[in-house]
């Protein structure tokens, strides 16, 4: 098949899934329950999908794509695009979390983030300077406008939360524990966060707790854990385009 007939017709089906009813009704009873708006800063790679690896529905994050997740709040149609995204969460009556990721591989440094050649501690120094960018946007511990680090391992694609110092804990070292359990642990890690956040924080844990269980119970080809991708998007709303490995 022609590559661009097939990227025109993956558009269609992921947006009648997406527009469907049935999906619709649960994007909007689980913003009801959970209401904090979520934006998610993340490399282009098409393995790094939090709808999947988190099993939230579609429209849960607003996601940010770039090579290596490399943003910059400076840039001003970023720096737009966050202060609108602000105001409208805020209008709303909720509060907004910034989701600044990295991600690496713990089998094979090359298959992980080749945006940042390879290098996970330059990775997570992007996001972690990107954290620190919305620190000085919004301020350090604000309970409405708050950003975190996390850590995506794409083998198994496994969470890691990494809190304001050295602190950090993975979901691979959780997947015996219960809700309450998790939740407790995110408390210890963001103490300065509001409650409500941390409660909209959870599912994103557990979500994780159970899509790593399902990994681990399978035998996972290689074909998905390399670098293959053909395919690259430039501009806004390509959140439907996750491939992995292709785009």
């Amino acid at each position: 098949m022609d590559l661009r007939q097939y990227i025109i017709d993956l558009n269609k089906a992921r947006s009648d899934e997406f527009c469907s009813p049935k999906a619709q009704d649960q994007l909007h009873l689980y913003k009801k329950h959970h209401p904090t708006s979520i934006l998610a800063f993340k490399c282009m790679d098409g393995r790094i999908n939090l709808p999947l690896i988190t099993e939230l529905p579609d429209g849960v994050f607003q996601p940010f794509r770039n090579i290596g997740g490399k943003f910059d709040l400076g840039a001003p149609l970023l720096n737009d695009l966050v202060v609108q995204a602000r105001r409208d969460a805020l209008s709303d009556g909720s509060r907004m979390l910034a989701l600044c990721t990295y991600h690496y591989s713990s089998g094979d440094n090359h298959r992980g983030c080749a945006g940042h050649n390879y290098d996970t501690h330059a990775a997570m120094d992007g996001a972690i300077k990107l954290k620190q960018q919305f620190e000085v946007m919004f301020g350090r511990g604000n309970e409405v406008v708050t950003a975190i680090v996390i850590g995506i391992e794409t083998d198994e694609d496994v969470l890691t939360f990494h809190g304001q110092g050295d602190e950090s804990w993975s979901i691979g070292d959780a997947l015996e524990l219960d809700d309450e359990a998790i939740l407790d642990k995110l408390r210890k890690l963001y103490p300065w966060m509001h409650r409500d956040m941390l409660n909209d924080i959870l599912p994103i844990a557990t979500g994780n707790r159970e899509h790593v269980r399902k990994i681990r119970r399978q035998n996972r080809p290689i074909a998905e854990l390399v670098h293959g991708e053909n395919i690259i998007a430039v501009g806004r709303a390509f959140g439907w385009m996750h491939l992995p490995n292709r785009a």
